[in-house]
């Protein structure tokens, strides 16, 4: 394994830098913990409110920066896309009354539904949620506090 090439900041004062070999690197600004991140405007509903819930306790864990802060938008929305998906199936009289329903070729909102929570599930777990995502990640909260995964677990389910 190589070792982790320099900064912008190491080659500017060693005065090695040089604008079209060094220019799109991520500084160290990009890579240092978010205190918070507000949530996208379209991200709305039951999705907010867990974006606020969730957000402000991984970004406590310093697990948010300005780069990983696009996968949890991205996560989020695909929640809500589950979210919304889930009403228009409970709309139309529960899954049995919907699947009853469905006219061949149709798109079938619960698979779209179960693949939209396994995205957010995915994508959510790369931020050290769950405890097989904890165990792949080192994190700098202090030893024993530990993410409360309850609700996560609860959006998610077990499987």
């Amino acid at each position: 394994m190589g070792r982790p090439p320099k900064t912008v900041e190491q080659h500017k004062l060693e005065g090695t830098y040089q604008k079209c070999r060094h220019e799109g690197r991520a500084t160290n600004a990009s890579l240092e913990p978010l205190t918070g991140a507000e949530c996208p405007a379209d991200i709305t509903g039951k999705a907010r409110d867990v974006w606020q819930l969730q957000v402000a306790e991984l970004c406590s864990f310093k697990r948010v920066n300005r780069l990983t802060l696009p996968v949890l938008e991205h996560a989020f929305r695909a929640y809500k896309r589950a979210l919304e998906c889930q009403r228009a199936i409970d709309d139309a009289g529960g899954l049995a009354a919907y699947s009853a329903s469905l006219v061949p070729g149709q798109a079938d909102l619960s698979i779209r539904e179960r693949q939209y929570r396994k995205d957010y599930a995915d994508l959510i777990d790369t931020f050290g949620v769950t405890p097989v995502g904890a165990a792949r990640i080192h994190t700098s909260a202090p030893q024993g506090d530990k993410l409360d995964t309850d609700a996560i677990t609860a959006i998610i389910g077990n499987g």
